[in-house]
Protein backbone atom coordinates (compact mmCIF):
# COMPACT_ATOMS: atom_id res chain seq x y z
CA UNK A 1 0.00 0.00 0.00
CA UNK A 2 1.13 3.21 -1.15
CA UNK A 3 2.14 6.06 1.42
CA UNK A 4 -0.94 8.25 2.76
CA UNK A 5 -0.91 12.14 3.12
CA UNK A 6 -3.01 14.00 5.30
CA UNK A 7 -5.22 16.42 2.98
CA UNK A 8 -6.24 19.57 4.89
CA UNK A 9 -6.95 23.20 4.36
CA UNK A 10 -5.40 25.36 2.67
CA UNK A 11 -2.23 22.83 1.98
CA UNK A 12 -0.72 23.09 -1.42
CA UNK A 13 -0.44 19.92 -3.19
CA UNK A 14 0.39 18.94 -7.49
CA UNK A 15 -3.47 17.72 -8.44
CA UNK A 16 -6.25 18.50 -10.41
CA UNK A 17 -8.97 17.88 -8.12
CA UNK A 18 -10.22 21.13 -6.70
CA UNK A 19 -10.73 21.63 -3.04
CA UNK A 20 -14.68 22.64 -3.98
CA UNK A 21 -14.58 18.82 -5.30
CA UNK A 22 -13.03 17.13 -1.96
CA UNK A 23 -14.63 19.38 0.44
CA UNK A 24 -18.67 18.40 -1.47
CA UNK A 25 -17.39 14.78 -0.63
CA UNK A 26 -16.22 15.15 2.66
CA UNK A 27 -19.28 17.70 3.42
CA UNK A 28 -21.90 14.41 2.21
CA UNK A 29 -19.75 12.16 4.71
CA UNK A 30 -20.28 14.47 7.46
CA UNK A 31 -23.76 14.53 6.70
CA UNK A 32 -24.03 11.23 6.22
CA UNK A 33 -22.34 10.27 9.53
CA UNK A 34 -23.32 12.90 12.16
CA UNK A 35 -22.11 13.48 14.26
CA UNK A 36 -18.71 12.02 13.22
CA UNK A 37 -16.41 13.84 11.27
CA UNK A 38 -14.56 12.73 8.06
CA UNK A 39 -10.98 12.75 7.72
CA UNK A 40 -9.24 13.20 3.97
CA UNK A 41 -6.02 11.32 3.10
CA UNK A 42 -4.22 10.83 -0.45
CA UNK A 43 -2.50 8.05 -1.56
CA UNK A 44 -0.41 6.84 -4.75
CA UNK A 45 0.03 7.85 -8.14
CA UNK A 46 -2.39 8.45 -9.74
CA UNK A 47 -3.61 10.06 -6.64
CA UNK A 48 -6.90 8.11 -4.29
CA UNK A 49 -8.35 9.94 -1.85
CA UNK A 50 -9.44 8.03 1.40
CA UNK A 51 -12.32 9.60 2.53
CA UNK A 52 -12.30 7.91 6.53
CA UNK A 53 -15.37 8.29 9.03
CA UNK A 54 -13.13 9.20 12.05
CA UNK A 55 -15.37 6.93 14.54
CA UNK A 56 -14.13 4.30 16.72
CA UNK A 57 -13.10 1.05 15.00
CA UNK A 58 -14.12 0.03 12.29
CA UNK A 59 -14.35 3.12 10.59
CA UNK A 60 -16.76 3.61 6.98
CA UNK A 61 -14.10 4.36 4.76
CA UNK A 62 -14.57 5.84 1.13
CA UNK A 63 -12.28 5.74 -1.83
CA UNK A 64 -12.54 7.80 -4.93
CA UNK A 65 -9.90 8.14 -7.80
CA UNK A 66 -9.00 11.25 -9.03
CA UNK A 67 -9.61 9.70 -12.46
CA UNK A 68 -13.53 9.76 -11.36
CA UNK A 69 -12.88 13.37 -10.12
CA UNK A 70 -11.33 14.38 -13.98
CA UNK A 71 -14.39 12.97 -15.35
CA UNK A 72 -17.12 13.79 -13.21
CA UNK A 73 -18.27 16.84 -11.63
CA UNK A 74 -18.41 16.56 -7.75
CA UNK A 75 -22.93 16.99 -7.93
CA UNK A 76 -22.67 14.11 -10.07
CA UNK A 77 -20.79 12.04 -7.73
CA UNK A 78 -22.95 12.72 -4.97
CA UNK A 79 -25.41 11.85 -6.64
CA UNK A 80 -24.02 8.19 -7.60
CA UNK A 81 -23.28 8.32 -4.00
CA UNK A 82 -26.86 8.42 -3.44
CA UNK A 83 -28.08 6.18 -5.79
CA UNK A 84 -25.86 3.83 -4.94
CA UNK A 85 -26.97 4.11 -0.72
CA UNK A 86 -23.27 3.82 -0.21
CA UNK A 87 -23.43 5.43 3.47
CA UNK A 88 -26.12 2.79 4.30
CA UNK A 89 -23.23 0.44 3.19
CA UNK A 90 -20.62 1.32 4.60
CA UNK A 91 -23.01 1.42 8.00
CA UNK A 92 -24.03 -1.78 7.59
CA UNK A 93 -20.46 -3.18 7.03
CA UNK A 94 -17.99 -0.62 8.35
CA UNK A 95 -15.14 -3.06 8.14
CA UNK A 96 -15.23 -2.98 4.00
CA UNK A 97 -14.32 -0.03 2.72
CA UNK A 98 -16.49 0.90 -1.15
CA UNK A 99 -14.42 2.16 -3.57
CA UNK A 100 -15.51 4.37 -6.54
CA UNK A 101 -14.39 3.18 -10.27
CA UNK A 102 -15.57 4.40 -13.56
CA UNK A 103 -16.35 1.53 -16.12
CA UNK A 104 -17.77 3.24 -19.16
CA UNK A 105 -18.43 6.54 -18.19
CA UNK A 106 -20.75 5.26 -15.10
CA UNK A 107 -19.74 5.40 -10.98
CA UNK A 108 -20.43 3.00 -9.18
CA UNK A 109 -19.07 1.90 -6.09
CA UNK A 110 -17.86 -1.61 -5.36
CA UNK A 111 -16.02 -3.40 -2.00
CA UNK A 112 -11.88 -2.25 -2.28
CA UNK A 113 -10.99 -5.76 -1.72
CA UNK A 114 -12.57 -6.61 -4.89
CA UNK A 115 -11.31 -3.77 -6.47
CA UNK A 116 -7.65 -4.65 -5.54
CA UNK A 117 -7.91 -8.03 -6.77
CA UNK A 118 -8.32 -6.88 -10.12
CA UNK A 119 -5.68 -5.22 -10.28
CA UNK A 120 -2.38 -6.43 -12.85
Amino acid sequence: MGRLKTVGRGEKRAMTVSHQSLDGIRAWMNEAFKPAKTRLQEEGTPSVYRFQVEQGAPSPTLWISQEVFEHHPVDEIIAALDRDHVAAKLRSNPITPLMSVDPQGRIIFVPRHSWRRSQP
